[in-house]
Formats: C-alpha cells, structure tokens, sequence
C-alpha cells in the first residue's frame, strides 16, 4: 500500500510514506485482537461507570416467564424491534460491500487536492478516507442530536434525518465513478444523519421501559435492553447474509475482472437496496405510539405511584 503526499511540511515540500503489507490475514487477525482488548476495557469502564438511578418497586419478584410474556405484550417496544433490525439492514447491506465497491466500481483515480498537489490514489487510500469522513461525520451528528431531538422530539427527529440518510444513500446510484466529490458529500450527509439514529432508538427503548412499568407494574429494563442488543446482532447478521447472497447470485467473483451485472448488483448493493431497506424501517417507526407527549404523561404517572408507594424512588445521578 503506498499512501503519498498525505502531509505537507512548511516549506510545501510533500511528504511521501510507504507501509509495505506482507500478510493480509495476519493484519486482520492482529487488528481485531487490538480492537478486543480495547473493548474489553471500555466496556469495564461502561459497567463501573453505570449507576442505576431508577429502582422496581421492593415488592416486585423477578420472573423470567412473566418477564418475557410482558416483553412481547409491549407494542412499542416490538415496533421498535422490528425498525432496529431493518435499519441495521440499512447499514448492513452498504457497509458489507463498501470496499468492493470502491475496488471494482471506483478503483484509483487521479485527483487534484488543495495543498497535496495531483496524485494518483488507490482505491485502499479512498477507501480508507471514505469510512474516516464517515465515521467524523458520525460523530459530528451524534454530538447534535440531544439538541435536535429536544426540539422536535424523538420520534420526529429520526424521522427526520433518516429521510435525509435514506436519500444520501440512494442517490449515490445516479453518480457515476468519476463524481467523487459528490459521493463524499453525500457520505458526510449521510453518516451525519445515520449516526445519531441509533442514539436515538436506545433513547426510545428507555421509554418503553418506563411503558412496560406503566402497563403491567413491573419494570424489566435490562430485558429490554439486552433482548434490543440482541435485535441489532440479528440485522448484522442478516444484512451481510443478504449483501453477500446477492453479490454472489449476480456473478461476483473476488480479484477478478467484474461483469456489467455484477458492477451493477454492486452498485444496487451500495446504495437503492440499502435505500429501500431504510425506507421499510421508517415506515415502521411511523407507527412508534410513543411521541414525548405520551412519555412525559406516562413518567408523570410513574412518579406519582413512587411517591405513594414510597418504592422505586429515582435517586439523583
């Protein structure tokens, strides 16, 4: 991999370095285990960090069955389910093929840059470039959207800007390789607005929640949460399942010369079936009940039963 002229010094003379790869598989299995470790202590630090703040009433027993039976009973937390696994779709299916598609449908490209000067950038730079000004992208939006969805509410706000995610995705089909800059801005706009929404949906799982105590007088949380953590696990699953299916039915064959059906299933697989995708998980969330007016009325409800039963009290954090 030769990446160049990624740096310039004071004098504007361009700084060239090389990073030679000798096993592919090595780096992958060494990346991943660096990745392990460091999850391993951020997920340490997650749980000593994590105080709880709302308690179940005293005289609440745990039951597993009951637990489960009042978990499929929450309609908006099954609604909410099934707008997780098909938005993790969303981003399953694009993600999957992400590299392919800069390998086979953008490849290297010669391009001017300010400060850089004209080079010629292998599809591994762009590639590499393309998912960092994502995942900064992400950033930025995940950083706006308690802002955002304090204004319009939760459920209006994924709305919202998964309208604007959704088209981001989609309308790279109609760019054609040489539009680079467009399809990077539309991976600014598009990860800006698709990386808040999975904020958001955690932040609508703590309302079902609160839903579950207000209906049945049992408050089950950590079901909740985990069974959701379970949902996103599935779409993963499923949408690399579903990209590589289709990859592999459209005459994809890795390393080599790729066909027109093949580029274009490529093509499809990066932007209008993720596209649809995000469109069915909107249309899903669409029929979330619980907007913040609904939320506030049931806390308010919660609180008052607390207070009287002197159980459960929320303790600052």
């Amino acid at each position: 991999m030769d990446v160049s002229n990624l740096f310039v010094d004071l004098e504007g003379n361009a700084l060239s370095y090389k990073v030679e790869i000798i096993n592919y598989a090595k780096g992958w299995q060494y990346s991943f285990i660096f990745y392990g470790f460091a999850f391993v202590i951020f997920f340490f630090i997650a749980f000593i960090g994590t105080k709880e703040r709302i308690h179940p009433p005293k005289t609440q027993e745990s039951s597993i069955g009951k637990d489960l039976k009042e978990l499929v009973t929450n309609k908006p937390w099954l609604i909410l389910l099934a707008t997780t696994i098909t938005f993790i779709l969303f981003v399953a299916a694009k993600g999957s093929v992400t590299v392919h598609y800069f390998k086979y449908v953008i490849s290297s490209q010669k391009l001017t840059l300010p400060f850089l000067g004209s080079d010629t950038f292998d599809f591994e730079t762009l590639t590499s470039a393309y998912n960092t000004i994502g995942q900064i992208s992400s950033l930025i939006g995940v950083l706006l959207v308690s802002w955002f969805a304090k204004i319009v509410g939760k459920k209006k706000a994924f709305i919202i800007i998964f309208v604007i995610a959704i088209f981001s995705t989609g309308i790279v089909y109609f760019l054609t390789a040489k539009q680079l800059e467009w399809i990077f801005f539309f991976q600014i706009t598009g990860s800006m607005t698709g990386g808040p929404l999975s904020v958001l949906l955690w932040a609508m799982y703590a309302d079902t929640a609160d839903y579950g105590e207000w209906k049945n007088g049992r408050r089950a949380t950590g079901l909740i949460f985990s069974a959701s953590t379970m949902s996103q696990k599935i779409g993963w699953a499923l949408g690399a399942y579903v990209a590589l299916t289709l990859m592999s039915q459209v005459g994809f064959e890795p390393n080599q010369l790729q066909s027109s059906e093949s580029l274009n299933g490529l093509i499809l697989l990066f932007t209008l079936i993720p596209a649809a995708l995000g469109i069915v998980s909107m249309a899903i969330c669409f029929t979330y009940p619980l907007n913040d007016n609904r939320v506030a009325e049931i806390e308010g409800e919660l609180k008052q039963r607390r207070k009287e039963n002197g159980e459960g009290v929320e303790q600052p954090a």
